[in-house]
């Protein structure tokens, strides 16, 4: 995923399981959210990309 408005600000996604349940990654090894969930996943990967700080624009 890429940020028109901040081209910079990009990141690559992955899905892939953890026990009994797939997630969906960041680049780093942290989980983002079940993908049973792709609302907030969404939700989260936007925050991370957003070009101002949450509340503020």
């Amino acid at each position: 995923m890429i940020n028109p408005q901040a081209t910079t600000l990009s990141e690559i996604i992955s899905a892939a399981p953890m026990d009994d349940q797939w997630l969906f990654w960041w680049s780093w090894p942290e989980p983002i959210n079940d993908v049973t969930d792709p609302a907030t996943a969404a939700k989260r990967i936007c925050h991370v990309l957003a070009t101002t700080p949450a509340g503020t624009a």
